[in-house]
């Protein structure tokens, strides 16, 4: 079973995605352990090699205090598993870092003082999904100790142990990586193993010892194909969208690709009363505006590129916003970032007008309809990324460049269903695979594009 980022059924994590040929693994360093503080860092921890769907996993060992958070390179780790005491851990992180270099600071946090902080680092490629996770605690000393996890075809599994007191064990079922003892006389090791199916790798050597086990099972990451279609004077129309409330924060991300009208304003997505507003200006360039309640501009953008029918490729839009506090906002397009929106913090976004009417494709009666390919489109109005952190990119566009596979309801990047999703076959593309509901064919057809992206 897969399970998505963040939350889902336990046992597994999406951090991501990313394209390539295949999933494989490398351990990349050994750093000195670090010392004790609240704050650690690991300067300059080796990464491997780049790639455009490279990450990286980092195992974690503290005493005292458990780690919260763990940084590479300034952005943000997903913790995969732990198996924790009130004064120990051990635990797996990982995330995509494609735009990092070869080196990076890692960063590991905990509430308090953690005590004899040791990490190891591994470089993984092809992989978005850990399949399974699990931990295990041996208190009786038993020997080996041992744990259990389903490694999947062409992926692969990690696993860890700390020990105490120290030893100089060996691993089968699994081929060592690391093993490293810490200043608390502990034994820290990491193994992997590629064999496919339930696997246990075991640790003998423990000699009556305590040990803590960490296992998670890494999926290659599956090809996938965002379905296209024309809008040539379509509109689609949805009388109101369940759910639908005022709030704070949005994310919008779809593919498009103009094929005609150039130098008209053409409408892709609209409240009736344009409470927001998604439209190319007649110089060809997308404008996006948010209206608070009683009609002021919450926040706006206009594009720096222009888009026409002359576009060969398809091109990416990718935006999210949060009004909170004093506000931030992003708008990355190819995943390059782009304009910055502009925005008054603290307002409210009126997503829900006294006219519920949500037209798409054109405005309503078929005015000024688009004449454009669009593929997976996305609009969620209660969830915020920070964008400018790239492993949040991967969850809509993958290390080159191409389109991420979203999930059937559109969860799959923040583990909440958006408002509106549209994707799929032709002949269902405009069925709401989101929560909102609603939206019909009110005038034209849909065709497959010619290309997808």
């Amino acid at each position: 079973m897969s399970l998505i980022y963040p939350l889902g059924p336990a046992g597994s994590v999406n951090i991501g995605s990313a394209a390539a040929a295949g999933a494989t693994w490398t351990a990349t360093d050994n750093p000195a352990e670090g010392a004790s503080g609240s704050t650690v860092t690991f300067t300059s921890a080796a990464l491997g090699a780049t790639d455009p769907s490279r990450g990286t996993i980092v195992v974690v060992s503290t005493e005292s205090v458990v780690a919260t958070s763990v940084t590479v390179g300034g952005f943000a780790m997903t913790k995969v598993i732990e198996e924790s005491t009130a004064i120990s851990s051990l635990q797996i992180w990982a995330a995509f870092t494609d735009t990092l270099g070869t080196t990076a600071n890692i960063v590991v946090s905990g509430s308090g003082t953690m005590t004899a902080p040791k990490i190891l680092v591994g470089r993984f490629t092809g992989i978005s999904v850990v399949t399974t996770v699990t931990s295990a605690v041996n208190t009786g000393g038993a020997d080996p100790a041992t744990i259990t996890a389903t490694v999947p075809t062409g992926g692969f599994g990690i696993a860890a142990i700390t020990t105490n007191p120290t030893t100089t064990g060996t691993w089968s079922n699994a081929t060592v990586d690391y093993r490293v003892n810490t200043s608390s006389s502990k034994t820290v090791s990491l193994s992997h193993t590629s064999t496919v199916g339930s696997q246990t790798p075991s640790y003998a050597g423990l000699s009556g010892g305590i040990s803590h086990m960490v296992m998670a099972c890494f999926a290659p990451t599956a090809p996938y194909t965002a379905q296209g279609v024309r809008f040539a004077s379509t509109q689609l129309v949805a009388s109101s969208l369940s759910g639908m409330a005022d709030g704070q924060k949005g994310i919008i991300s779809f593919w498009f690709k103009f094929v005609g009208g150039d130098g008209n304003f053409q409408v892709l997505f609209e409240g009736r009363l344009q409470c927001f507003s998604l439209f190319r200006d007649t110089a060809n360039k997308w404008n996006f505006t948010l209206l608070a309640p009683g009609g002021g501009v919450a926040l706006n953008f206009v594009g720096t590129t222009t888009y026409s029918s002359s576009m060969t490729q398809w091109v990416h839009f990718l935006s999210s916003w949060d009004l909170g506090g004093s506000g931030a906002a992003s708008f990355y397009v190819n995943d390059m970032v782009n304009t910055t929106p502009s925005f008054t913090g603290g307002l409210t976004l009126n997503y829900l007008d006294t006219d519920t009417n949500v037209d798409f494709g054109a405005r309503n009666s078929i005015a000024i309809p688009m004449n454009c390919d669009i593929a997976d489109f996305y609009f969620n109005t209660t969830e915020f990324l920070d964008f400018n952190n790239p492993s949040h990119r991967r969850r809509f566009i993958d290390g080159t460049g191409k389109p991420v596979d979203l999930g059937a309801t559109g969860a799959t990047p923040t583990g909440t269903a958006p408002m509106i999703l549209f994707k799929g076959p032709v002949a269902s593309w405009h069925t709401n695979k989101g929560t909102g509901g609603g939206f019909s064919i009110a005038s034209g057809s849909l065709s497959a594009s010619a290309t997808n992206p």
